[in-house]
């Protein structure tokens, strides 16, 4: 099952996920300094670039750390300040925010189910279960998550990496969670200062700017800064590696030293920072749509590629890679239809609200990259045993 539209499904998803977050971490930079968004992302790839070239995974890892220590202290500095307002009583903050609905649900903020089964309907409890479903299925197949993992060296590290993980996800969804209620009740308690904010991803560094003391604007800046270096850093390493392994090393590398094609990695992040950045730019003269919202549009276009190599290659002993291919774009084009692509692509159809469509588009991919299988002869048993041994030594380590 191993293909190369597999895995530079990988890259595209590694691209999505990374300028989304680059154009949204851009525009709170400019909502806390007035720098203009080309600029922010500009300084941002360029910094990232320079460290993660010259330092490598071992730079990566440990920036990370240091990064997401300033991204949490900044974000509990504004939970501390929104809080503030309210004399510390977490029961106003609450019956405020559950007074205020929201204009794409229709439901109070603080509503936490929501049972309605419809396919039309956004952030029902049906349909965030679904998502995370899916997110947990392919959480196995994502390069990024697995390089992570993996560097830790023994399974007790693994183990303990992916606890630690769990633990600072949760931690920080709280947060963001309790910040968010808070937001949302301080605009509710004082409607009128509400009014220059220009996009929704700039609700926070807004507030920031206009209500917290002189000195906090610069830490949410460092922590906006923090986040998009880490995040580019990460996504580089990932990519590069991919992109060094996956094709450089069995098409144009073989016999060459390890130390040729460190140089070569090197390269190829480079190039993949500029790609990045020219992407991040498009995106960022087509984000009308709050982050998340667009995040989840761009990833339904890579999810079921991926993961249906992933599944099938996995689960079941009949599929082939002619069949997941076929499976594969079945999804994409049904994501595409219902999703489109910023500037490129509108929607052609409706009736389906956008956070179920990548799940769909998955399982879509799953029965017709089966179907599609048995049109094609089975995969031979050594197969994957052969394209292993092209890749070279240590290529399982990825």
């Amino acid at each position: 099952m191993a293909s190369p539209t597999g895995r530079s499904s990988q890259v595209w998803i590694s691209a999505f996920w990374i300028c989304t977050a680059l154009v949204t971490a851009a525009r709170a930079f400019q909502a806390t300094t007035g720098i203009g968004v080309v600029p922010c992302l500009a300084f941002a790839v360029l910094l990232t670039l320079i460290y993660t070239v010259l330092g490598g995974a071992r730079s990566v890892v440990w920036t990370d750390v240091a990064q997401f220590a300033v991204l949490m202290g900044s974000y509990a500095v504004v939970a501390v300040v929104a809080m503030g307002d309210f004399d510390w009583h977490p029961g106003l903050v609450y019956r405020l925010a559950s007074s205020v609905q929201s204009a794409d649900t229709g439901q109070p903020h603080t509503r936490m189910f929501n049972f309605e089964l419809s396919l039309a309907a956004e952030s029902t409890f049906w349909s965030l279960l679904f998502l995370r479903l899916i997110e947990a299925i392919r959480y196995g197949s994502q390069q990024i998550a697995v390089q992570r993992v993996m560097s830790a060296g023994t399974r007790r590290a693994m183990f303990r990496a992916m606890l630690g993980f769990a633990g600072c996800s949760l931690a920080y969804a709280v947060l963001c969670t309790l910040i968010g209620w808070a937001l949302v009740a301080f605009y509710a308690r004082h409607p009128e200062r509400v009014r220059g904010l220009v996009h929704p991803d700039q609700v926070l560094p807004y507030f920031v700017v206009n209500e917290a003391p002189a000195v906090i604007p610069g830490l949410l800046i460092a922590g906006v800064l923090s986040a998009m270096m880490a995040t580019l850093s990460s996504a580089l390493n990932s990519m590069s590696t991919i992109v060094t392994i996956d094709f450089y090393r069995p098409y144009f590398g073989r016999g060459r030293s390890e130390e040729e094609q460190m140089r070569a990695s090197r390269w190829f992040t480079l190039v993949l920072g500029m790609l990045l950045l020219a992407l991040a730019i498009w995106l960022s003269l087509h984000a009308d749509k709050p982050a998340f919202e667009r995040e989840q549009r761009l990833f339904s276009l890579t999810a079921a590629p991926v993961a249906t190599f992933f599944i099938l290659g996995a689960f079941t002993r009949r599929a082939n890679t002619p069949g997941a291919i076929i499976g594969g774009c079945a999804g994409v084009l049904f994501a595409l239809a219902y999703n489109g692509f910023p500037g490129l692509v509108e929607p052609r159809y409706s009736g389906i609200n956008w956070i179920w469509v990548s799940g769909l588009s998955l399982l879509l991919s799953l029965a017709v990259g089966l179907a599609a299988s048995y049109l094609f002869a089975p995969p031979s048993a050594g197969a994957a045993q052969a394209h292993l041994g092209e890749l070279g030594p240590g290529s399982d380590r990825y």
